[in-house]
């Protein structure tokens, strides 16, 4: 039987990668973003399918997976949403709120309503962030948000790992990564390519590992 993985965020960059990238592992993808993703996925429909959705709209969340209904073996939490600036000076009431209600409250609303459909085995990969891990200069928010992912992922993991749900919750945490989202950033040429994290998915999907915490650094210094 064929194996059925969610992608968030698979409209473009990363996740768009991703989707692509599972596809050609046979699997069958259904992608939600709020953009529609490339053509390129809709070539073969009998393995990949899009629905739109804004995580950080529970209800559109919950419709999204009605409209799944079917089992899932692999969630991969890649949706978000990356800013940077002095907190005291750029950060407004919106961006503070755009930040936390997809990174953290959207992340959450995913997990909550695909544990629904997952069985002993499945896999959750949350595309986290050395922000995650760290304290990271002019990226106070982002921070914020990804370090309640790290904490969010870690306790999920250790409810998950009995005998009754078996399901294995790893936390990846790249640095940077080339993509339209940090195309302004002074260090992009020597940020992680996509498919460095691509492979790191499916090695965490073959292997019978219990991973927690994977930490991808790009070729930059990191404070």
């Amino acid at each position: 039987m064929r194996k059925v993985a969610v992608v968030t965020g698979c409209s473009y960059g990363l996740g768009y990668d991703i989707a692509d990238r599972l596809i050609g592992e046979g699997y069958f993808v259904y992608g939600l973003s709020r953009t529609k993703p490339s053509i390129n996925l809709f070539a073969f429909p009998d393995t990949f399918q899009w629905i739109e959705c804004d995580i950080s709209k529970s209800d559109q969340v919950k419709a999204a997976f009605e409209r799944i209904g079917t089992y899932i073996d692999v969630l991969v939490n890649n949706a978000g949403v990356y800013e940077w600036g002095l907190f005291k000076s750029y950060f407004t009431i919106e961006k503070i709120d755009k930040i936390i209600d997809l990174n953290v409250k959207g992340t959450i609303y995913v997990t909550k309503e695909a544990l629904k459909l997952m069985n002993k085995g499945s896999d959750i990969i949350f595309i986290n962030s050395v922000a995650g891990l760290n304290e990271m200069e002019w990226e106070a928010v982002y921070s914020a948000s990804k370090h309640a992912i790290t904490a969010f992922a870690g306790a999920l993991g250790a409810e998950l790992n009995t005998q009754m749900d078996e399901i294995r919750v790893t936390s990846i945490h790249p640095g940077g990564i080339k993509t339209s989202m940090q195309e302004k950033h002074p260090s992009k040429d020597k940020f992680l390519e996509t498919k460095e994290i691509t492979n790191t998915i499916v090695h965490v999907l073959n292997s019978k590992a219990r991973y927690k915490t994977i930490k991808l650094f790009s070729d930059i210094e990191w404070h």
